[in-house]
């Protein structure tokens, strides 16, 4: 159920700008973008924003479903809309000297809650009595992924920077999944035909390490190119467990049917695994006096998500978004992206194979105060406060339920179309 990789943007400038930075960044969240940013910042700073408000809208028809004996289809029909708030990105850079930085910051580039509660009622005959099917499903999700880390900046000639940077990511999941049905006479509750159960839970906490890498170039005036790469992100530890119960029992049949199953499996695991892929940023940008343009394409490796259990597609996104100074106080900017997802169908209820397109529109407030102590630079604290609307279209997971036992349990996937709205607030203070 989780949420694609660029759900959520990191920092002021690409939260204005669609994320399109990675040519162009000299703020402390260059760090996350592309470190070699670091290298072409004028003072110190600390930036912090968060998306103060994310709106998400996404219904899904069907997503558990029923097929009678009389061939009626009892349905429960999603109709999710969650608002969360989410502490996006704090970052700090110190200027070392002349042309180096360093930079210390943490980043939740992944936040997820989703909730869900249905109960359906239908009529069943039998071939002898009426009987009253009742079904319930509940489903449940909360997760999270945080990167702290630390990087350096270096303008190692007038038109080429280089940047490094380390992450430890932390990331924590719990869901539950509980779906609940049964058949009795519609004149006696007591008197139950057919009843079926499907419980699941999962909590699962895992970290890891990852590694990036970035450039920045001026070949001539005005042009800058910026590369970021980030090699694949390692888990060097694993705690969690997952429990999971079906059953039913039938005397709708020629036959009374029982089934039962319940497993439980622990899912602490120590040594090394791929949780995020290797992933390549390509940005070439267009700069002016108070402005620029700027268009990157962002490819990522395909690779088995040992955690979850799920093989993960090649995908590529794009960006583009500019930024332009209207006076010495207001700046304007604005941006489109796609956040496609790296699932190529959906194979558990709930699992989101959607791509999103859309775009970021914003405004930045400067204030310059003069300090009256001699030989002080001037504070600059920047307001920043942008919108960001994504579009999403694919499949969903859907489950297609038997309690009666009379057909074979499995996933189909809906086609959907989800919203996002994020209001994002930030600011930032340079010294």
């Amino acid at each position: 159920m989780a949420s694609n990789d660029d759900g959520i943007l990191m920092g002021n400038d690409a939260a204005l700008s669609a994320g399109a930075v990675t040519a162009t960044t000299t703020e402390a969240t260059a760090l996350w973008y592309n470190p070699a940013g670091l290298g072409g910042a004028t003072r110190h700073s600390v930036d912090a924003s968060a998306s103060a408000f994310i709106l998400r809208v996404r219904p899904i028809e069907a997503i558990v479903f029923t097929t009678l004996s009389n061939g009626e289809v009892v349905q429960s029909d999603l109709d999710n809309v969650e608002l969360i708030s989410v502490g996006a990105s704090l970052a700090n850079a110190w200027r070392i000297s002349d042309g180096l930085t360093l930079s210390l910051g943490v980043f939740q580039p992944e936040s997820e809650r989703f909730s869900f509660r249905a109960f359906d009622v239908a009529a069943l005959y039998d071939g002898v009595t009426v009987q009253e099917y009742r079904q319930h499903f509940s489903a449940s999700l909360q997760t999270d992924r945080t990167h702290l880390g630390i990087g350096v900046g270096w303008q190692v000639l007038p038109r080429f920077r280089l940047g490094v940077a380390l992450f430890g990511i932390y990331r924590t999941t719990n869901t539950t999944i509980s779906i609940n049905a049964g058949a009795h006479d519609a004149d006696n509750p007591e008197n139950a035909s057919a009843f079926g159960i499907a419980n699941s839970s999962l909590s699962l906490d895992h970290f890891g390490l990852q590694l990036a890498l970035g450039i920045q170039w001026v070949p001539v005036d005005g042009l800058h190119v910026g590369l970021t790469l980030r090699t694949p992100a390692l888990v060097f530890g694993e705690i969690g467990a997952f429990d999971n119960t079906f059953g039913f029992s039938s005397s709708l049949g020629p036959e009374d049917e029982r089934s039962f199953e319940a497993d439980s499996a622990d899912l602490a695991v120590t040594g090394a695994a791929v949780a995020l892929p290797f992933q390549a940023q390509l940005a070439l940008a267009y700069a002016w006096s108070d402005g620029w343009i700027s268009a990157e394409f962002d490819l990522r490796a395909p690779f088995y998500d040992a955690a979850l259990d799920e093989q993960r597609e090649l995908t590529w996104n794009v960006r583009a978004g500019f930024q332009q100074s209207i006076d010495d106080e207001w700046r304007i900017g604005a941006g489109l992206f796609t956040d496609r997802s790296n699932i190529d169908a959906p194979d558990v209820i709930g699992e989101f194979a959607v791509d999103y397109y859309g775009l970021t529109i914003g405004l930045q407030m400067k204030n310059t105060l003069d300090l009256k102590l001699e030989d002080r630079p001037e504070l600059e604290m920047i307001t920043t406060l942008a919108l960001r609307y994504a579009a999403g279209f694919g499949q969903a997971g859907a489950f297609d339920f038997d309690p009666l036992g009379t057909a074979t349990n499995n996933t189909v996937g809906r086609d959907v179309v989800f919203h996002e709205f994020t209001l994002h607030l930030g600011s930032s203070l340079g010294y």
